[in-house]
């Protein structure tokens, strides 16, 4: 029985959603892995909205990025384009901060990456290292409470590793732009021991104000196989 504002969940194969059709000639559906848990009784959950969290950027807080990335304010050279993004360059290093919380890190040459440090002999180590110099660069900036970052997963191709970390808010991952393929909100690219490219959106979420009411999933696959 279901006790009053208890939601209720079962898995895929208790609703047959991850068999075909007995009847040949029925419409093909789309099939879900048997483990899926389904939400089957819908639920109402807590508008959100994200901020910069370096909208109020300072030559001190950027002389803070270009040390954590092992480049120097006072002798990299600056310039700033059209959107008020400024771009660092110094040596085979190009560090590029947009207000809008974007940021990017690139080492032209892989030989001149920054070192993740000793010790690495597996997967395992690269995880954990990038997962590390993670926490350091956001270590100028404090994430809001209910923020905090996971790791996504790792894809490797023989000596390069990319590493992806999500965002979530209250225990949500927090998909930014799935179309672009950018919805995780870290990417670190490591070549061998050395990380080569740095890319973050420095934002968090907060409450906005408002709920707004998810649809159970066995009314949103009806309303998916009507349309597909």
């Amino acid at each position: 029985s279901k006790g009053e504002g208890q939601k209720l969940y079962s898995y895929a194969f208790e609703n047959g959603f991850d068999v075909p059709p007995e009847d040949p000639d029925a419409p093909k559906k789309m099939l879900l892995d048997s483990y899926i848990i389904i939400n089957i009784s819908g639920e109402s959950v807590p508008k959100t909205e994200t901020e910069s969290l370096i909208n109020e950027r300072n030559a001190d807080l950027d002389s803070v990025f270009l040390e954590t990335f092992n480049m120097n304010f006072n002798t990299s050279r600056p310039f700033q384009e059209n959107d008020g993004t400024v771009n660092y360059i110094e040596n085979y290093a190009k560090l590029r901060i947009n207000s809008n919380g974007l940021f990017e890190y690139d080492c032209m040459d892989a030989s001149k990456g920054l070192e993740l440090g000793e010790g690495i002999v597996s997967d395992y180590d690269i995880i954990k290292k990038a997962g590390e110099f993670l926490e350091k660069v956001n270590s100028v900036s404090t994430l809001p409470v209910g923020n905090n970052y996971v790791f996504n997963r790792l894809e490797k191709k023989e000596n390069r590793y990319e590493i992806y970390f999500d965002l979530t808010y209250n225990g949500i991952p927090v998909i930014l732009n799935r179309a672009s393929g950018t919805e995780s909100n870290v990417k670190i690219t490591v070549e061998g021991t050395k990380i080569i490219s740095y890319k973050q959106n420095f934002i968090a979420c907060k409450p906005a104000g408002g709920d707004f009411e998810i649809k159970n999933m066995i009314t949103a696959l009806d309303d998916f196989y009507s349309i597909y």
